[in-house]
């Protein structure tokens, strides 16, 4: 149960529940029996995935890396978190969408390539520059190509 944030206690109800404008979270409005108080909450379901590392290593998947990484790349955009967190949100949905336990770094890089491809060309040449380090400018060209 979740504790009431005036008074600690764990004994609330739920007085209105709702899915969020994107609808990956549950809003939900809640009293606290103990000392009458209403808060907020919401759920969101987390990918329980394992990511595995370009050098082999193992671990758990991690929101806040997919997030800056993105935010890394994305240094000129107007109200730049609320973006971010919604692309965030959207390559989880695809890492949800997979459908598997384990999933490569190269698998998360590749989806969010394809998502920022379509909100923002900008921030999407620097991720991809940043991630996928052309040594050279044909090989630069190439991988452009790919993500045409």
């Amino acid at each position: 149960m979740i504790k009431c944030p005036y008074c600690r206690e764990d004994w609330n109800d739920v007085k209105n529940s709702r899915s969020t404008k994107s609808g990956n979270q549950v809003w939900r409005r809640r009293t606290c029996r103990k000392c009458g108080n209403s808060f907020t909450t919401y759920e969101k379901a987390v990918p329980t995935l394992t990511v595995i590392k370009k050098n082999n290593k193992k671990e758990r998947y991690n929101r806040f890396n997919v997030y800056t990484s993105i935010y890394r790349a994305a240094f000129d955009w107007h109200k730049k978190e609320e973006l971010i967190d919604e692309i965030t949100d959207i390559v989880e949905t695809k890492l949800l969408d997979l459908k598997k336990k384990e999933v490569t770094s190269t698998e998360i890089a590749e989806i969010i390539l394809k998502t920022l491809r379509v909100k923002n060309i900008n921030t999407y040449l620097r991720y991809l520059t940043h991630n996928k380090r052309p040594k050279s400018e044909e090989e630069f060209i190439k991988t452009l190509k790919k993500y045409k």
